[in-house]
């Protein structure tokens, strides 16, 4: 069962943003809203509480570190330089990706 209170918000404006949308259709996920880019990111955090980055390969991102600085978690995989500043259980949480 979904939780009425949970929505999905996806951030940014890179090439993949349309197919993101249409998976999202094709998928009939509901509650997930597309604001796009967003220059005042403080904004952001003061309304959202975690980021959520389920990558399976991934360098050090700058989402990671403004959510942070801003005082959010984040839920990353051990991939990249992710894993490196988040401190489980404390700054985050790390999942481990399936193979």
């Amino acid at each position: 069962m979904e939780n009425p209170q949970f929505v999905r918000f996806v951030f940014g404006a890179g090439y993949n943003s349309e197919a993101l949308r249409d998976l999202a259709r094709r998928l009939a996920l509901k509650k997930v809203d597309f604001p796009g880019f967003v220059n005042d990111v403080e904004s952001i955090w003061k309304t959202h509480h975690a980021l959520v980055l389920p990558s399976r390969t991934e360098g050090l991102p700058l989402a990671l570190i403004e959510a942070m600085m801003c005082g959010r978690f984040g839920i990353v995989t051990k991939e990249g330089g992710t894993s490196e500043v988040v401190e489980e259980g404390r700054t985050g949480f790390i999942a481990t990706l399936r193979k």
